[in-house]
C-alpha cells in the first residue's frame, strides 16, 4: 500500500487561499514556488500536506475542477512507473520530472480519468 502524500487544489487567489488555510485551519507553510507556468504553496497540517496550485497562464486546469490530483509517496519512482506500464495504466509521459532540487514526480490516470501523482522525496 502506498502512503498518501498530498491533495492538490487549484485556487483562484493564492494569497486568500493561503490566509484561509493558515489562519482558519492552522496549517503551516512548508514550501512555496513561483515561475511563469505555476505558483504553488505546500501547507502542512499535522503529518499531511495540501498543495495549493495557481496557473497564471492557463486556466484549463480550473475547468477540470478544484481538486487537481491526489498524490502517493513512493520509494523508487522508476520501479513504480515500470509496474504501472506492465499493468496497462495510462501514463502521462514516460519519465519522472525532477522538481525542487531532487524530488521526483510522475503523473498517470485512474480509470475515470482522475489525475494521480507518485512522489519520490529527496533521499
Amino acid at each position: 500500500m502506498y502512503r498518501f502524500s498530498h491533495v492538490g487544489i487549484v485556487v483562484e487567489n493564492m494569497e486568500e487561499s493561503v490566509d484561509f488555510y493558515t489562519r482558519v485551519l492552522d496549517c503551516q507553510i512548508h514550501k512555496q514556488h513561483r515561475d511563469e507556468n505555476i505558483q504553488f504553496t505546500l501547507l502542512r497540517s499535522d503529518n499531511q500536506e495540501i498543495e495549493l496550485l495557481k496557473f497564471p497562464r492557463d486556466e484549463k486546469e480550473r475547468k477540470e475542477g478544484v481538486i487537481s490530483h491526489i498524490a502517493f509517496a513512493v520509494e523508487n519512482i522508476e520501479r513504480e512507473i515500470s509496474r504501472l506500464h506492465e499493468r496497462g495504466v495510462k501514463l502521462v509521459g514516460d519519465q519522472p520530472r525532477e522538481v525542487l532540487g531532487g524530488m521526483k514526480i510522475f503523473f498517470f490516470s485512474g480509470p475515470n480519468g482522475e489525475s494521480i501523482e507518485f512522489v519520490q522525496y529527496h533521499q
